[in-house]
């Protein structure tokens, strides 16, 4: 299949002219095979690759080409749909293709580029697409993705697809702009969705639920009187999961605010961060978490400026009543030493 796919390629940029006729003949016929959904062979399963997996494959390669990009453009969506349609596929060709289709789509979706600056916080890479854009141009995919979620009984379930698509999504801005009211509605599920997903048992779920859900606020207002509330609730969330979700979410949303602060009025970026340190300041634990979980919020804690003389830090950093060779423990004591280093 690799041998045709590339000769295709060399075939379908070689033609002469600039409308491209081969390539949308090339590109409507894979896309109409693979809407058409086929029974799983499984006396040939072992012995020949699926038509499906081989136009996948296709796909993949006229995706990845620069010099076509301008042209696919137009079939990011209905590539990404049924990209998406297969990528829990249980016969293993098709699930690969699938898999390695989406990995070349979404840099070409997002626009982005190769990062120079490999310490660059998560989320702030070099990409340009907002939700209005994704939700303009690929309606059918993204609403595809939400009610994939929606249709789960347990969101805990499936956590490699889950990735996948959140891996996505994290790549998504939202600016401050007026928007339709579908627009609206989507950005509001997509709101959601992530706060749901925070209690994810996962914790790469979590830390990546933690980023949409930042990027899915306006920098400049909902994001710091978002981050402000979850400061307001936090010491009440008995689910543990849930409180790291939104220690993760407190985290990402600090360090958004911190790269974008050039972008903002420098009076109304010291107010939020006063407001934020105030509310983190007057937090009460009402239950007890596992060392590691502290050691998070000790993270944040020393993110935002804060010495040991300050009454929570006081609080976290005594000892949890736990043997010191407890999970997470090791991480509490990093954590810690961070601020005995600085007393």
């Amino acid at each position: 299949g690799a041998g045709y796919s590339i000769m295709m390629l060399h075939i379908v940029k070689n033609e002469q002219q600039r409308t491209r006729p081969l390539l949308k003949r090339v590109m409507d016929r894979t896309i109409a095979l693979l809407k058409n959904e086929r029974d799983i062979d499984a006396t040939n399963a072992e012995k020949f690759d699926r038509l499906e997996a081989l136009l996948l494959h296709y796909l993949g390669v006229l995706v990845r080409d620069t010099e076509l990009r301008d042209a696919t453009a137009h079939y990011y969506n209905e590539i990404l749909l049924v990209t998406l349609k297969r990528i829990e596929h249980p016969e293993w060709t098709e699930f690969n293709a699938a898999l390695q289709l989406f990995g070349a789509l979404i840099p070409k979706i997002v626009g982005q580029t190769l990062a120079k600056d490999f310490d660059a916080a998560a989320g702030n890479e070099h990409n340009d697409i907002t939700y209005d854009e994704i939700i303009r141009k690929m309606p059918t995919a993204c609403e595809y993705i939400l009610n994939y979620f929606a249709s789960k009984q347990d969101l805990n379930s499936d956590t490699r697809t889950t990735v996948l698509f959140l891996g996505f999504l994290s790549k998504v801005k939202h600016l401050p702009k007026q928007l339709g009211t579908h627009e609206c509605s989507f950005l509001q599920r997509i709101r959601e969705l992530m706060w749901q997903l925070l209690a994810h048992r996962c914790e790469s779920v979590r830390k990546l639920a933690a980023l949409c859900f930042v990027r899915a606020h306006d920098f400049r207002l909902e994001l710091p009187q978002a981050l402000i509330g979850i400061c307001n609730i936090l010491g009440n969330v008995k689910n543990e999961n849930l409180f790291l979700g939104l220690v993760a979410t407190l985290a990402e949303g600090i360090m958004r605010m911190q790269h974008e602060s050039m972008h903002v009025n420098v009076e109304a970026y010291n107010v939020c961060m006063q407001q934020l340190r105030a509310a983190l300041a007057n937090l009460q634990l009402t239950h007890k978490y596992e060392p590691y979980t502290i050691s998070k919020l000790l993270d944040i804690l020393h993110l935002v400026g804060f010495d040991a003389q300050v009454r929570i830090v006081q609080e976290l950093l005594r000892a949890p009543a736990v043997g010191d060779t407890a999970i997470g423990f090791d991480v509490w004591q990093q954590s810690a030493d961070k601020f005995l280093c600085k007393s």
